[in-house]
């Protein structure tokens, strides 16, 4: 897990402990005041990211990305990264209308 953050500043309180156990039993790597910098694939199209922290930066092979950037996200830095979105960024719409989400409560 990547934050930018300094440490836990928010969150439940068991999701927190949770994570300091599975970082103590070396399941879970925690990295506070880190940025992802890059992300790359080799020909075989393993991923690869690219973790800058203020001790430096240096590659960390993974499995996957999660990308969690609030509720209206930045479009034009996303453009500019390569990342395109499943639906038009000016599209408003329901969370349940993007590929691989499922709305919460009733329909509209």
């Amino acid at each position: 897990v990547v934050y930018r953050g300094g440490g836990f500043r928010r969150g439940k309180t068991r999701n927190i402990e949770e994570m300091r156990r599975l970082v103590a039993a070396s399941r879970l790597s925690l990295r506070f005041e880190t940025d992802v910098a890059a992300l790359t694939a080799d020909p075989r199209g393993a991923l690869a990211a690219t973790l800058a922290s203020p001790s430096g930066a240096e590659a960390h092979p993974c499995d996957a990305v999660l990308v969690l950037i609030g509720s209206i996200p930045p479009w034009s830095a996303l453009h500019a990264a390569g990342v395109r979105p499943t639906v038009e960024p000016s599209d408003r719409s329901a969370p349940g209308d993007v590929e691989g989400t499922t709305p919460a409560g009733p329909p509209p």
